[in-house]
């Protein structure tokens, strides 16, 4: 087993080769995170209503200022939406058109990434 620690913000391309000699390649976004908290901090935006139909409005508290993006990713890790703001006021998101399942919203600003996750009905 090896560790990479200490890596900048990018995308890697990472290669793990069993005993047998069979092998999986995957690419792995390194973001801009800080540390596990910003992750996983529930305070930095609500998503309303969850689970949702057609779409979400999703607010940032009111500690996060300037521009911020929006991206939703899939189950198997796929974006399938990506929004940019200037601005932190409240904005809808429509997923009408969006498959049932859970899915992971990451909201980006100009130095932290906070995540929640979403169910669709």
């Amino acid at each position: 087993t090896e560790t990479i620690t200490n890596l900048s913000p990018g995308d890697y391309i990472v290669t793990v080769t069993d005993a047998a000699g069979c092998s999986s390649t995957a690419t792995v976004t390194v973001d801009l995170s800080e540390s596990i908290y910003d992750l996983q901090n529930s305070n930095a935006f609500t998503i309303y209503p969850n689970p949702i139909q057609d779409g979400f409005i999703i607010t940032p508290n009111e500690n996060i200022s300037g521009s911020m993006k929006i991206e939703m990713l899939n189950a198997k890790g796929q974006l399938i939406l990506e929004k940019n703001f200037d601005n932190t006021n409240a904005q809808f998101i429509n997923t009408e058109n969006f498959t049932s399942g859970m899915y992971v919203i990451k909201m980006i600003t100009d130095n932290k990434m906070y995540l929640k996750s979403l169910v669709i009905q």
